[in-house]
């Protein structure tokens, strides 16, 4: 089988046709083909993901029977496959038996069971073949107080493994009366009568009899290989409202595989519905465990081994480390308390306010620091595997870690997967509580438990991702400072801030008045507009040399031919007599997508135009509304850094009506921090620095302030250009607004009598999408409360 031929195979089939080409280019053949394991598909082919290996896999075991591959002498196989691991009796009585067994990681076409009578002659009394995705089997119609040989063999093509075998001794019949308790919403309670084991019998299994029967899930799969197998499958019914995706895992074990589930028969006597929460609220349980047990490698096994730590330093130690110690006890809590509650009855009413009791208390503050601390180890990690410009990389910490990520009971995973392991898990809890609250009745005691468990979830993983948003946004702007150079410009103030973080960076051509195109390296952060320029001297090490900047508050935008028709055939003489600028707007260059950017005060307290050019349309967007993009809340409120915000004075004496409020005295300062659509603002007072709400007619703003003047020169810009009154086509979008307006809907513009603005979109002719030209605010206003300018200039 040629390489061709390889290539064909895998192109025929959907589910590693991706893989195709690749085999092509690194000339794998037939022989080959058969010779690929674990280690070779991982670290000479480069595929990383457990799961496509897998699939290979299994795609090269049904490639055995084919003649053009069984037919060459040459293929070196293993004449047996590897042992069945953890083969183990999970539970059994007078007349039946559970077997389980751990999953293989070979490609398996199945496995073949036979349980067979231990006294001569030795009658095989069950013999079953199974698919290669079971991990645990049930037999019954045994008899008692009878010995058992039960032997699985694993399977693939024409190989086969060693038998793995156990023996039993069924047990003597003994019933009992027990009680079923209420598992569902509707479900009531009853009695019935069932064969359970005597509580005489002896297991004859590897597990301690004090041991839990839950205790495997801490031992089971690691939490990466229980994720990469997952699968969606999309469920429908009346109940929900939508259809919702759930994600199942073939590894680890079910709810409805469970010994003690098989046993009871409960699963025959429940709906499909009730069948789904009780595995709903298994898989939170099973992935804790599993979590809890890649958790436990991450501590014990590489952070805990000396070789490693004599190899880094004290504080790269304690950085890779992070708090890990306290997410392990905080997950070790979690899981008892789960596995308690489903050790109490096989069939779980509700783990929901188990989940908000560690949300609200256990889960916030380790998992917060831990995600806080994430981008610090993910940078420590890569400085010392991949050196950095000033040291390099530490051999002693690579050949360690190497050692560590080969062994067998990390799954010969990468060291990072582990670090990631609590922001993958924090943040994956909202979609299981999710899927339990959708399979219970609205409007009940589980739904609203339910409800609470969600909100609780979705506060630690949304603090998570903010906590690991800011320091990655700080390591970021320490990053720009240390390649920023100062040659041209030195900024009187200092650039690292913890409430400062960069918007959008990147390089644009600048197109001056006079002059060739230059590219120019853009910077903007929160506060601050950075205009610097790329270093050429590969010395440098692509340092950029600060050229200009100025206060966001102070910079105005637009972009050229965005709503205007720029066909104007302008002659000579228009150019000269309307100015670069304008004349500009409608002359075709080479680059189309172009912005003007206005600095009214720039780093020598001057005004500066440019005119920057992207390289497509979607940049070109992209850029203007980073360059528009103001401070907002999720209610589309403002937010103010207080380096830069509003100062009011209080006009008007007030009492707080909730506890949340200010009292203010007349003549009181404020900083304005905040400010609601509905007219209610967020403020700190001056004098004593007490934070709290206030509403805005009390207050009147102060004029002498950082923050006005910057409104005050954008406001006189917007006012110089529609003086001029020689661009012909801005007027034709300027409107003039006749009435005041104020509406409660966020999307609505607040817009004041003779205020003028740039109409953007003029959609259903009913109302149209505009931008205030002093605040550069964008809402909707009613058609017949504006005014074209130029039609009310031609009046007057």
């Amino acid at each position: 089988m040629t390489p061709s031929d390889v290539q064909e195979l895998f192109e025929s089939d959907p589910e590693v046709e991706v893989y195709a080409e690749l085999f092509k280019e690194n000339e794998i053949d037939g022989t080959t083909l058969l010779e690929l394991d674990e280690k070779m598909l991982k670290e000479e082919l480069g595929i990383q993901a457990l799961g496509a290996r897998m699939k290979i896999k299994r795609k090269i075991s049904s490639l055995i029977n084919l003649d053009g591959v069984q037919a060459r002498p040459t293929v070196p196989m293993s004449s047996k496959l590897a042992p069945i691991r953890n083969f183990r009796v999970e539970y059994y009585d007078d007349t039946s038996v559970t077997v389980s067994w751990g999953p293989s990681r070979d490609d398996l076409d199945g496995y073949k069971l036979e349980i067979a009578k231990t006294e001569e002659p030795a009658l095989v009394v069950h013999r079953q073949t199974l698919p290669p995705e079971d991990t645990s089997v049930t037999c019954s119609s045994l008899q008692n107080s009878t010995s058992y040989t039960i032997k699985l063999t694993a399977l693939a093509g024409i190989l086969e493994s060693d038998a793995a075998v156990l023996t039993i001794f069924t047990s003597e019949e003994y019933t009992d009366t027990i009680v079923r308790e209420e598992y569902t919403d509707t479900i009531v309670r009853e009695e019935y009568t069932d064969t359970i084991p005597n509580p005489r019998a002896r297991f004859r299994s590897s597990r301690a009899e004090s041991t839990s029967s839950l205790d495997f899930l801490t031992a089971g799969p690691l939490y990466q290989e229980l994720r990469s197998e997952r699968t969606p499958s999309i469920h429908k019914g009346a109940r929900y409202e939508t259809p919702i995706v759930v994600w199942n895992s073939n590894l680890g074990q079910n709810w409805s595989t469970l010994p003690e589930v098989v046993k009871s028969n409960v699963r025959y006597e429940m709906s499909t519905q009730q069948r789904q929460l009780q595995e709903a609220i298994f898989e939170v349980l099973k992935t804790e465990g599993s979590y809890l047990h890649s958790m436990t490698i991450f501590v014990q096994h590489f952070m805990s081994d000396e070789e490693l730590r004599r190899s880094i330093k004290s504080s790269e130690y304690k950085a890779l480390m992070s708090n890990s110690g306290e997410v392990l006890k905080a997950s070790q809590l979690f899981f008892n308390d789960l596995k308690a509650r489903q050790e109490k009855n096989v069939v779980v009413n509700d783990i929901c306010d188990i989940i908000v009791k560690h949300a609200k208390k256990g889960f916030l503050v380790p998992y917060k620091n831990y995600c806080k601390n994430l981008p610090l180890q993910e940078s420590t990690l890569k400085s010392l595997t991949e050196g950095t410009q000033s040291q390099e990389l530490n051999q002693n910490f690579c050949d360690a870690l190497k050692k560590l990520e080969m062994d067998e009971r990390c799954g010969k995973l990468p060291f990072s997967s582990f670090l990631l392991l609590p922001m993958q898990r924090i943040t994956r809890f909202p979609l299981m509580v999710e899927r339990i609250m959708n399979m219970r009745e609205a409007d009940t005691k589980l739904f609203n438990t339910a409800l609470d468990a969600l909100t609780a979830v979705r506060n630690v993983s949304k603090q998570c991702n903010q906590a690991t948003r800011k320091e990655q946004q700080m390591i970021e702007l320490e990053d720009l400072v240390k390649k920023l150079a100062f040659d041209k410009v030195n900024p009187n103030f200092s650039l690292l801030n913890k409430e400062r973080s960069i918007i959008k960076q990147g390089e644009l051509t600048w197109i001056p008045e006079r002059g060739k195109k230059t590219k120019t390296y853009i910077v903007l952060l929160t506060d601050y507009l950075l205009v610097t320029k790329k270093k050429e001297d590969k010395k440098e090490g692509g340092r950029l040399s600060l050229r200009n900047f100025c206060k966001r508050d102070r910079v105005a935008v637009r972009e050229i031919d965005s709503i205007y028709d720029s066909c104007e055939d302008l002659s000579v003489a228009k150019k000269e007599q309307r100015g670069f600028m304008s004349w500009f707007w409608s002359k075709p260059v080479e680059e189309n997508f172009k912005f003007s950017v206005t600095l009214l005060e720039d780093c020598k307290g001057k005004q500066e135009e440019m005119v920057f050019a992207a390289k497509t349309p979607s940049e070109l967007t992209r850029w203007v509304e980073a360059f528009q993009q103001l401070g907002t809340d999720e209610e589309e409120g403002r937010i103010y850094p207080k380096e830069n915000c509003p100062i009011v004075r209080v006009i008007l004496r007030r009492d707080p009506e909730e506890p949340d409020e200010l009292a203010l005295e007349e003549g009181d300062a404020l900083f304005v921090l905040r400010k609601k659509p509905d007219g209610w603002w967020f403020g700190e007072t001056m004098h004593d620095e007490r934070r709290g709400w206030f509403p805005a007619t009390v207050v009147e703003e102060v004029r002498e302030s950082d923050h006005f003047r910057g409104k005050e020169l954008r406001r006189e810009f917007t006012l110089s250009q529609l003086k001029e009154g020689q661009d012909q086509e801005i007027d034709k979008h300027t409107y003039t607004v006749l009435y005041d307006y104020e509406s409660d809907v966020p999307e609505d513009l607040k817009i004041k009598k003779d205020q003028r603005l740039k109409i953007i979109d003029y959609r259903d002719g009913k109302w149209y999408k505009a931008q205030s030209l002093d605040t550069l605010e964008v809402g909707l206003v009613p058609f017949n409360y504006v005014t074209p300018l130029n039609e009310l200039q031609g009046l007057e």
